[in-house]
């Protein structure tokens, strides 16, 4: 039996926790990239705490405190929440000795998933009164009034918009707040945006479509017109803005897109036989065209098809002491560059060469569709991935901080800006990279992901509420992009996108309790 004093002393764990989660998901909804760089720099740390790190700090110090308070009781079910945080320790710790400073940002894939487990545990119905309903109400319209935010949440934000009229149980507030809703969101924005998006987007409207005709207590007819009606509405927006390309980008038919991939590949193939990767710094991040930590990474010497590596020492560098000197030995005093002149030499061998390939690819590059280029781009990254891990094998997965270099990309000098800026190259497919660098635990990881989507779709149309729907159009949303964008890996998508999933799940499990 809780008593009144406990339930108010929960609700404020539940303030004090939500709130600044929401704080924060708001501001990387509004400024992305420039909130999300934000960081502090400590003596004691080779690496900067960024402001996402600095939330997932301050949510789990509260959480072990409220855990010891109410004496939470140890279930078997808790016995992997246990074991996950210290693999994702020992891995980070072991990548970074051995590889550098980029384990840790490796490690925010397979830690930011924690939020789940605070939004779960911190969700408290009882916390959204009808003046909180009504402020967050009001934020959204404001968010949508002003225009200037990151689009990619504009379904997100219109299915937490009805969300929240709906559980203001008014009939006449419902009616108002739904109108001004309803005129104010930016309907151009779920097609002007990334094709990828545009999908993710699509298979959210057909849950809420689907709702509407199994759950929507109305005569047939009406069902009937406002079906139609959103067809003819995506339809005419995919038409406009990737047909005719008023978005930027166009679909090009899957034979077309193979097409293509198969007259790349063979350039790839014919190059592949003598591609030697050029030895590169690795960049922790990148921040206004500055580079604050570099880590000197072992000297990547691949073909293509083994992907075999010359080992050597890793190194962490100041960006103040980077030069001939420092790049000429390791840690540990071993050589890895023998004299700057020899490493001279060696750049402008590799630049020489690979110039020739660069010219002839990029004129090869203009006589090709540019619309199939993204597509290609991320299967040959895929494709490097999977080659890189069968000649490996490895059941836990790759090193963290291992940096990911894709022979093909650089092949064909795809975007030479990032990895050879960075010394690596996202996989931009969240599963992949996950499946990548955890292995098995990465396999249990996204079999879960996708499993308890499909239970809680299943439950949203079973208990026949609205409000578990929209919900699940809002998962999806994000878990369909995270096939081709960097959803869970960066925090500006992954804390809010994992922090909503956990208090979805507590709400279904109440509804579950409670029904």
């Amino acid at each position: 039996m809780v008593t009144l004093t406990e339930k108010i002393q929960k609700q404020v764990w539940s303030a004090v926790v939500l709130f600044p989660i929401g704080v924060f998901s708001l501001l990387y909804i509004l400024f992305k990239r420039s909130f999300a760089k934000i960081y502090l720099e400590f003596s004691f740390l080779s690496v900067p705490v960024f402001v996402g790190e600095i939330l997932l700090l301050f949510c789990l110090l509260l959480l072990v405190c409220y855990c010891i308070k109410y004496r939470s009781q140890f279930k078997p079910t808790h016995f992997f929440v246990l074991i996950y945080p210290l693999w994702v320790a020992f891995k980070s710790l072991v990548g970074c000795h051995h590889w550098g400073s980029l384990a840790f940002r490796h490690a925010a894939l397979f830690y930011y998933p924690f939020f789940f487990i605070i939004g779960f545990i911190f969700f408290n119905r009882y916390f959204f009164t009808k003046n909180a309903l009504l402020s967050l109400i009001a934020m959204i319209v404001g968010v949508f009034a002003c225009r200037h935010y990151d689009s990619y949440w504009t379904v997100t934000l219109a299915c937490l918009g009805f969300i929240l009229i709906l559980a203001l149980k008014e009939k006449k507030l419902i009616i108002f707040t739904s109108l001004i809703l309803i005129i104010v969101i930016p309907y151009y924005f779920l097609f002007k945006t990334a094709r990828m998006m545009f999908v993710s987007n699509t298979a959210s409207l057909l849950i809420i479509m689907a709702g509407l005709l199994f759950l929507w207590e109305t005569k047939f007819y009406i069902k009937a017109a406002v079906f139609i009606f959103i067809l003819l509405a995506v339809s005419f927006g995919f038409y406009k803005f990737f047909i005719l390309g008023e978005s930027g980008r166009i679909f090009s038919s899957p034979g077309q897109i193979v097409e293509n991939f198969r007259k790349m590949d063979r350039d790839v193939q014919e190059k592949g036989k003598l591609f030697k990767m050029a030895p590169l710094q690795v960049k922790l991040f990148h921040q206004d065209g500055k580079i604050k930590k570099k880590v000197l990474t072992k000297w990547c010497s691949l073909n293509y098809e083994s992907f075999e590596q010359m080992p050597a020492n890793s190194v962490t560098l100041d960006e103040t002491n980077i030069g001939d000197d420092a790049l000429r030995k390791s840690s540990a005093g071993h050589e890895v560059l023998s004299g700057s002149n020899a490493s001279n030499e060696a750049s402008k061998k590799i630049n020489a060469e690979n110039e020739i390939s660069r010219q002839a690819n990029i004129l090869h590059m203009q006589e090709e569709i540019i619309s199939d280029a993204n597509i290609n781009f991320r299967i040959f990254i895929w494709r490097d991935m999977f080659v890189d891990w069968k000649a490996r094998k490895l059941l836990m997965g790759m090193d963290f901080g291992k940096p990911f270099r894709s022979p093909c990309l650089e092949m064909m000098h795809w975007a030479e800006t990032e990895w050879s800026r960075d010394g690596w190259i996202e996989p931009h497919n969240s599963y992949f990279n996950i499946l990548y660098r955890g292995g098995v635990i990465g396999l249990i990881l996204v079999g879960s992901i996708w499993g308890s989507l499909f239970w809680f779709i299943k439950l949203a149309f079973c208990r026949r509420s609205w409000i578990l729907i929209l919900l699940a159009a809002i998962l999806l949303n994000w878990m369909v992009a995270a096939n081709f964008l960097l959803i869970l890996e960066l925090p500006y998508t992954a804390i809010p996108f994992w922090s909503l999933a956990g208090m979805a799940f507590a709400y279904a499990y109440e509804n579950i309790r409670v029904l």
